[in-house]
């Protein structure tokens, strides 16, 4: 018994309700503090309507035909204060009407959602944290967990809208991302560097349905995509003024395992005393250039016995010199054909997948060098996708294209209202979500991205 006493103590202290200060607490506008109680795990506010009812809306009845006729205690959810869920319980105020009794009006609700039970600026807190978990915002709110996710639903049909019909993109970027061990097609601003969509598969015809719905396609000068893909033909019927490029990262990627498949030839035709020399991938071609001595000992390796890596190593580097300083498309064309005509008979075989890639595409590999267009900005958000996917443990894409919508909404919003102008509301509410203040704040941010293009220009 003498151990059941203290629990029992400790918890009714935790039950015990304290009266918090005016001083303490943030009320709703178009609100007027009455009390305020709170635990160590909640938090009521109880407020009434700062302007009362005026007037009879039906029957245009002045405010001495109406009467009070009781508080109605209405119960909301509203943000989180002093570190506490908070419930807001709004003392509304019914009438009965002396010029027509057959109803009875009541004080208006500013800032609720009465659809929701929720107030607007509980939506709006949760919009700014969109970067959280649906449970941690759940936990943070008093909301539960599904609610959160509507908020966020509601969010990015809204952004979805804005993108589509009033949307105008310059430069797109097109790629793929396995999710749940499927291929996703991933869509993305270049000159903003935003995240736009996300479709659950990669199939062509549900590509184009989904892309035609953006109006401003006509617009899009640039559109870039890796070699491992075909959406060429489906960019090419969507944007039809869009120069189609190929990623350069992956052109060197594409060769360097190239140089790659001459290792991996010389480790099967090693004999077991010198197979040990060609497995390390991760740190092999580094001895090349950082030791002189390992290539000293292992020079007998690289001679007639197995394929020729030294040779392999030093023709890749060729290809990387020659194309580092092209200075235009025909350029680095030429160069090109002189590395492919200088190509050892021994490598031919090897380095034939690179070959073969770039001849098939020279426009689209070449129109790097026009106008230094990469997809680096979509692999920043493939990495983005797999922290949420790997934080959420959990998502559909339906909710994660929702998610990441939403984020990049806030990265809008967060780059410009917070630190550019510095404007910042109580508990850290953006300042304006609406679809009119996105487009300006796009428009800021893309003409920043120009200016900073033409500086490095």
């Amino acid at each position: 018994m003498a151990d059941e006493q203290p629990h029992e103590q400790a918890e009714a202290n935790q039950s015990q309700w304290r009266k918090v200060p005016a001083a303490e607490i943030g009320v709703p506008a178009g609100y007027v503090y009455v009390a305020a109680r709170a635990t160590e795990k909640k938090l009521e506010l109880t407020v009434r309507v700062e302007k009362p009812l005026e007037y009879c809306a039906l029957c245009d009845a002045t405010t001495g035909s109406l009467v009070k006729n009781g508080i109605t205690k209405l119960k909301f959810r509203d943000i989180p204060q002093i570190n506490r869920p908070c419930k807001l319980i709004i003392m509304r105020q019914r009438y009965a009407c002396q010029h027509d009794v057959h109803h009875f009006p009541s004080d208006p609700l500013p800032g609720i959602e009465e659809q929701h039970s929720w107030t607007t600026r509980l939506t709006r807190y949760v919009r700014v944290h969109a970067g959280r978990t649906n449970v941690d915002n759940s936990a943070d709110t008093g909301l539960s967990d599904k609610s959160v996710a509507v908020i966020h639903a509601e969010h990015a049909t809204e952004i979805d809208g804005r993108q589509k019909h009033v949307g105008k993109f310059e430069a797109v970027g097109l790629d793929e991302k396995y999710v749940a061990g499927k291929p996703c097609f991933v869509f993305v601003d270049l000159v903003a560097r935003e995240y736009l969509e996300l479709l659950p598969d990669n199939i062509e015809e549900n590509i184009e349905t989904c892309l035609k719905l953006y109006q401003h396609r006509d617009l899009v000068q640039v559109a870039v995509m890796d070699m491992t893909n075909s959406y060429a033909e489906v960019a090419a019927r969507l944007f039809p003024n869009a120069r189609l490029i190929y990623d350069f990262f992956h052109v060197v990627k594409l060769a360097s395992d190239c140089r790659n498949d001459v290792r991996i030839a010389a480790w099967r035709m090693a004999c077991a005393s010198d197979k040990h020399l060609f497995s390390d991938r991760k740190y092999y071609w580094k001895q090349f250039n950082d030791c002189e001595d390992w290539l000293g000992e292992q020079g007998f390796l690289f001679g007639d016995r197995y394929p020729p890596v030294l040779l392999a190593h030093k023709h890749f580097l060729l290809f990387l010199n020659l194309l580092r300083f092209s200075t235009d498309p025909a350029d680095a064309a030429c160069r090109f054909d002189y590395w492919v005509a200088n190509t050892p008979p021994s490598l031919q075989k090897y380095f034939s997948k690179v070959i073969k890639a770039i001849e098939e595409r020279r426009d689209g590999v070449f129109g790097y060098f026009e106008n230094g267009s990469t997809n680096g900005p979509t692999e920043a958000v493939n990495r983005n996708l797999q922290a949420e996917i790997d934080k959420g443990r959990g998502f559909n894409i339906r909710g994660l294209n929702q998610r990441m919508q939403c984020k990049a909404e806030i990265k809008r919003q967060r780059a410009r209202d917070l630190l550019m102008s510095g404007t910042v509301e109580p508990f850290g509410v953006v300042s304006d979500l609406s679809i009119e203040a996105s487009l300006q704040r796009t428009d800021r941010m893309r003409a920043q991205c120009h200016t900073k293009l033409k500086q490095l220009k």
